[in-house]
């Protein structure tokens, strides 16, 4: 009986420790409740934050950046009050900026994923940041109002000015520079996003071997029915194909021969990809993916790795070889279409650029000639077409030097009515031969100097490091009434205004080319001839104290030793470069697109450091050409165009070889079977001759 009260008295002490237990675990699940309610909450409201700082940093940005553009284009006369008055505002301005970072990183706080480093102990560090923000955002609009009324009190100094020395045509020139009221600014147009897009999926086809041939009932030529065709013909081709896991493989490639003896033509049909060359085991789908990286600035032994990464018996130099006869075969070709259009157009664009070639300096595996002289910069010309032109064409060449031979064989067969190049020597004396275009020097470039002469970015680092004082006193000592500065910044306050009228001359809706360029003409003749002919004036007085003719009646500085008079000698030995936009609405008023066309070859410069061969920099140049152009005529699927070009032109020299040696053979007397069945290990000289690029050109592509 003991025994039995000694079990029932156990048993009741584990029920009841399993009711303390359950107690204990449900008050520890509603506490987790509690803690997924509150995190629920806390990320809800990490959203919103993060939503009202990705819309308050840029505006924070473009606040600070538009407080530097004024900085820059403020008048030389600021009494010393407001020139420290400014740099207090110039350094508020950037303090604010700086602490942006922190409130940044409370957004990463709340960021999902691997982004996420903690999470604040008190959701009122929420109030907190967005009180700061808004603070932040207030500093910033006040000081641009400051700025923006300092730079207005300032341009009343040229008046000031010119009414102390009424006979200075340099200062009344700067008068009328500040009178000219502000160009109307076209407010941004910020377009909703779409969102994310599903892709539509991709059909798996067999990989192993080619898709069966559709082998045409009559004859593309004549149309008669009676076609004689041969075997099918199999060979293996490495194929490309979009895929994660099978980058490049293998796969059967069946041909199959056809030949009409109604009209003596015969003509191959092949299946989706053809060889890069015949014979090859190489497929331009390869060639024209490894192209597609190459292009965007991954050099090709990367792009090797990538594409055969599961291939251990390729050839390092397989890739690259394929890929330069590939562009020399088929890429050249198209790109002597694309410049034929290019050299007839009204405007051209042209600057050149650096890219290391080993075999010009006498280093790595291929050796120039010795009676060649040792370069230690090659140089990689840029063309373009003027900005708006319904056909856009970009050219890079390979120039192997910079002078004026090399930059007259680039343009030997341009015709253009304009040329818009940065200034250079060699550009000039081009231009001055019989029936040469007319030169346009690039604005921007003009501008550029203009800042260096006036120390103005060395004084932007000094706002916002440890030499304020030396800041001030610098800009004290330029910007004084009636000195070269003061005027010179009358010049980039001309400069400010004519950009703004440029940025707002957009084609309308509905409105013709014609009308539109009528437009532009009218209101550069209207708004911004004024004001060229007011820095003309204000150059040519400083070119008469900052500058001195040599014996060959060229202009120099007066001092070597003060950049200003530098600055003014260029505009003086291309005076009339600077104006020929002001009569022609087709020129551009600098070369801003060829650089733009510049930045892809300065990125995959940086990715190969150098190129190898001359012949591979040529390529390269025709690689970058097809490439850019495409893009500039917005192709959005450049690979499927290349790929398009290069099946039609691989097809039409089959074509053209085969029926040759159909002819040729069925008149030695030779079986028509065997001649049908054998494959084409090469193309003739003139197989080629007579296709018709005009379908393929990038502004009449139709995918």
């Amino acid at each position: 009986m003991s025994n039995k009260d000694d079990e029932i008295k156990a048993l009741k002490q584990l029920l009841k420790k399993a009711e303390e237990k359950a107690a204990r675990a449900e008050e520890k699940l509603e506490k987790e409740r509690d803690r997924r309610r509150k995190a629920e909450a806390d990320r809800k409201r990490a959203e919103e934050f993060i939503v009202v700082m990705t819309a308050l940093i840029p505006v924070m940005k473009a606040l600070s950046d538009q407080c530097q553009e004024i900085l820059q284009q403020l008048p030389p006369d600021l009494p010393q009050a407001d020139v420290k008055r400014l740099l207090n505002v110039m350094q508020e301005t950037q303090a604010d900026f700086i602490n942006l970072s922190k409130y940044h990183t409370i957004v990463r706080l709340f960021a999902k994923g691997s982004e996420k480093i903690g999470r604040p102990k008190k959701t009122d560090d929420f109030e907190a940041a967005r009180n700061a923000l808004d603070k932040a955002v207030r500093n910033l609009k006040k000081r641009q109002q400051e700025l923006q009324a300092l730079m207005k009190a300032s341009s009343e100094a040229a008046k000031e000015a010119y009414a102390e020395q009424p006979d200075n045509e340099a200062l009344k020139a700067a008068a009328d520079i500040a009178e000219t009221p502000e160009p109307e600014v076209r407010e941004f147009e910020h377009l909703p996003s779409p969102g994310r897009q599903l892709l539509e999926a991709k059909q798996k086809g067999d990989f192993d071997s080619d898709e069966p041939l559709e082998i045409p009932g009559e004859c593309p030529h004549c149309g008669h029915s009676n076609l004689i065709t041969g075997a099918e013909i199999k060979s293996t081709l490495r194929h490309f194909e979009t895929s994660i896991n099978k980058l490049s493989q293998l796969i059967q490639l069946k041909s199959q021969h056809c030949y009409c003896p109604t009209c003596g033509q015969a003509f191959c049909v092949c299946g989706r990809d053809v060889p890069v060359k015949p014979g090859r085991e190489m497929g331009q789908s390869v060639v024209v993916a490894a192209a597609e990286l190459n292009a965007v600035g991954i050099p090709l032994n990367k792009v090797m790795q990538l594409l055969f990464m599961k291939d251990d018996q390729l050839g390092k130099d397989t890739l690259g070889r394929n890929l330069h006869d590939w562009l020399l075969d088929t890429g050249k070709p198209l790109m002597d279409s694309v410049l034929a259009e290019l050299n007839t157009q009204h405007t051209m664009l042209m600057d050149e650029t650096v890219l290391p070639v080993l075999q010009s300096n006498g280093q790595g595996v291929c050796e120039a000639p010795e009676s060649e002289k040792r370069r230690q910069k090659d140089y990689i010309g840029v063309q373009c077409s003027a900005p708006g032109v319904d056909r856009q064409c970009v050219r890079y060449i390979y120039l192997g030097s910079r002078d004026n031979e090399s930059i007259f064989a680039a343009l030997q067969n341009a015709r253009p009515s304009v040329l818009v190049t940065d200034g250079y020597v060699s550009y000039a004396s081009y231009c001055k031969g019989l029936e040469r275009p007319t030169p346009q020097c690039c604005l921007v470039h003009l501008r550029r100097l203009i800042l260096d002469a006036l120390a103005i970015p060395k004084m932007n680092k000094e706002l916002f490091g440890d030499e304020v004082d030396k800041a001030v006193e610098k800009a004290k000592s330029h910007f004084t009434k009636g000195t070269s500065a003061f005027l010179l910044c009358s010049v980039l306050s001309a400069f400010s205004k004519i950009y703004g009228n440029e940025a707002s001359l957009i084609q309308k809706d509905g409105e013709s080319r014609e009308e539109f360029l009528a437009r532009v003409k009218k209101s550069r003749q209207s708004y911004a001839k004024p004001l060229m002919k007011n820095i003309d004036t204000i150059l040519c007085e400083l070119a008469k104290k900052e500058t001195q003719t040599n014996s060959a009646g060229v202009f120099e500085s007066a001092d070597k030793t003060k950049q200003i008079g530098a600055t003014v000698a260029y505009y003086m030995n291309r005076r009339d470069s600077f104006h020929v936009f002001l009569e022609d609405p087709e020129v551009p008023t600098d070369s801003n697109a060829v650089e733009r066309a510049i930045r892809p070859l300065t990125v995959l410069r940086k990715a190969t450091d150098f190129k190898q061969s001359r012949d591979r920099t040529e390529s390269l140049c025709i690689l970058m050409s097809l490439y850019e152009t495409a893009k500039a005529n917005n192709i959005r699927d450049i690979p499927a165009w290349l790929l398009a070009c290069g099946r039609a032109y691989y097809l039409y020299r089959a074509n053209r070889t085969l029926t040759r040696r159909m002819q040729e053979g069925l008149k030695a007397g030779l079986n028509k079977d065997e001649l049908l069945d054998a494959r084409i290990t090469s193309f003739t000289d003139d197989a080629g001759d007579g296709f018709d690029w005009t379908p393929y050109l990038p502004w009449n592509f139709k995918q």
